[in-house]
């Protein structure tokens, strides 16, 4: 059993500091969002250049340490080669096109949040096809774009005014997860001795299916796993240093930001995190000024302007009727999880059915790829390393217990038991993407058996650990499957189809429903280079060209036909 207080401190990864690089990967993310902020908000858009050059330079004024210094500039290195991978996978989801990636585009092109509320109104003084009335008559994406939480829009946008494509927003799920790996790695150190059974605990906690099927798309629910562990991993661990509470802090800042329910989230690590670290009030006050210019909309925007805090979840919306059969919803939630943990992996509004834990069904694989599984969304052995880490933990509580060597099995029961907290106090805790940090719950304990004196219970929790990396790897496998069927056949195959038989002397008419048409539009003329555009707004249930030749169909949501000829 590893002795926390004798574990070293020295985590360095070529040379590089994990901890320091960790804190520095979200710091960075925290100032182009906080850039990008003040540009938009201010009308000065030279601050989103400005801003990041000030911190840095701000910070080698200061001469800090050398490792400081080189973990700046590694996150940076990272910054640009997850944003640049980020825009080679096209996000095929109707999510990501229908308002998050709409909303970075008019951050970029300038809106305001603050002069203008309602997207809606700075529209109307727009003049791109994308932005006219034939998309946005029948189209209600814009009053998500207005009041959602936007920090990750904040972070796109950033990036593509430094020359990024509008796909940028999803390198936060790249940055974010190696983060996690190399702090995780970095905690899990103090607590265990073997190398090998840390790595396999770091695998576990970063081959989260939200976080994996997620990663390439602009879904903010693998993000928010990520923070949430990240402030998790800093309650384990004993140092307490200024990198582990930037850290902190700036995940607090990035969980409110990214959706409402990070915010209650945050709120909630947030308590803990001031008992454990005690930060003074002038600490607090200062990552406060921070977080209220980062998080001003729609938080503070919607106070001002008399909405709910929370509108428009807080306005009578049943978000969740509709997404599952009426039985399923009308389950307590503890039952409702246990339901959907134990039962076949399915996207369906349908109960598939519960299983033997340690089955794969038909289809479950392929299933565990989407970015939204519905039922037993954490993979397909998931319920079974649920099972195995159950036992662990509960033989290694009782036999500390015996022992009488209590206090650091207890935090981590407590570990355990906040993270329960988190999962349960969602209205849906059966869908895995609303309670991604489940999984992390998991290998807390898991970690309790490892540190177990009994071989039984150790090998117990080592069984778990294996089969949750084993479902790992296969929700790894069906995100290859789903991303190479939507992502690369109706997404980049499609881009060259279109491409290759448009002819440059005549226009392009777009055909689709009205809420992928802004992103179709924007896409053609951005990324594929065609000038000539119109747009005929059409169900989905009757998506085809008409009497037009057809180009390509891109992402399965939008016809791409031949025009006229030009003059």
């Amino acid at each position: 059993m590893q002795d926390r207080n004798t574990a070293t401190n020295t985590d360095l990864v070529m040379g590089i500091d994990a901890r320091i690089f960790s804190a520095c990967i979200v710091a960075l993310i925290v100032t182009m969002a906080a850039a990008k902020a003040v540009a938009a908000y201010c009308d000065t858009p030279f601050m989103v250049y400005l801003l990041p050059a000030a911190v840095v330079a701000g910070l080698y004024l200061c001469k800090p340490e050398l490792r400081w210094r080189s973990s700046v500039a590694a996150a940076a290195a990272l910054l640009v080669a997850a944003t640049l991978v980020s825009n080679a996978i096209p996000d095929p989801t109707w999510d990501g096109n229908m308002y998050h990636k709409v909303a970075m585009v008019a951050l970029h092109d300038g809106w305001n949040p603050w002069r203008f509320p309602e997207l809606a109104d700075w529209m109307k003084a727009q003049h791109a096809l994308e932005y006219s009335n034939a998309v946005w008559d029948s189209n209600i994406a814009d009053s998500w774009i207005s009041h959602y939480p936007n920090v990750s829009w904040l972070f796109g946008a950033a990036m593509m005014d430094y020359g990024f494509g509008w796909e940028s927003a999803k390198a936060i799920n790249l940055l974010l997860a190696v983060a996690m790996a190399l702090y995780g790695s970095s905690v899990f150190r103090q607590w265990i001795a073997s190398p090998w059974l840390r790595r396999l605990l770091t695998a576990g906690v970063v081959l989260c299916q939200p976080l994996l099927a997620q990663a390439a798309t602009n879904y903010v629910d693998g993000m928010t796993y990520a923070l949430c562990v990240l402030v998790l991993l800093a309650l384990l661990d004993s140092n307490r240093g200024p990198a582990i509470r930037t850290l902190v802090w700036c995940s607090l800042i990035l969980l409110a930001g990214l959706k409402f329910t990070g915010a209650l989230y945050g709120v909630l690590l947030a308590v803990p995190f001031v008992l454990v670290f005690r930060p003074r009030i002038r600490e607090m006050a200062l990552w406060g000024v921070i977080g209220l210019g980062v998080l001003s909309h729609p938080y503070l925007n919607h106070v001002v302007s008399g909405l709910p805090v929370g509108y428009p979840v807080t306005s009578g919306d049943q978000i969740l009727a509709g997404q599952a059969e009426k039985a399923m919803l009308a389950q307590s939630r503890p039952h409702a999880l246990v339901t959907s943990l134990f039962s076949k992996a399915s996207n369906s509004l349908e109960m598939p059915g519960l299983k033997v834990p340690g089955t794969i069904h038909a289809g479950e694989i392929l299933i565990s790829g989407s970015p939204d599984t519905r039922y037993s969304g954490f993979g397909p052995l998931f319920s079974l390393a649920a099972l195995l880490g159950l036992i662990a933990s509960l033989a290694a509580s009782i036999e500390a217990w015996r022992q009488g060597n209590l206090r650091s099995t207890w935090q981590l029961s407590a570990c355990i038991g906040y993270v329960l907290l988190l999962t349960l106090i969602h209205a849906a805790p059966w869908w895995a993407r609303y309670v991604p940090f489940l999984q992390f719950g998991l290998v807390i304990a898991l970690l309790a058996g490892m540190r177990a004196r009994a071989v039984w219970i150790r090998s117990t929790a080592i069984a778990g650990a294996l089969v949750l990396l084993v479902n790992g790897l296969l929700v790894i496998t069906g995100v290859g499957g789903y991303l190479g069927r939507v992502s690369v056949e109706q997404g980049l195959a499609m881009d060259r189809q279109i491409t290759h038989r448009h002819l440059r002397d005549e226009s392009v008419v777009i055909r689709s429903p009205a809420f992928i048409a802004f992103p179709a539009i924007y896409h053609a003329r951005e990324n594929l280079g065609l000038e000539q555009i119109e747009y005929d707004a059409i169900p989905l249930d009757q998506l085809d060209c008409g009497d037009r030749e057809e180009l390509g169909t891109w992402i399965g949501l939008a016809k791409f036909c031949r025009g006229h000829a030009l003059p």
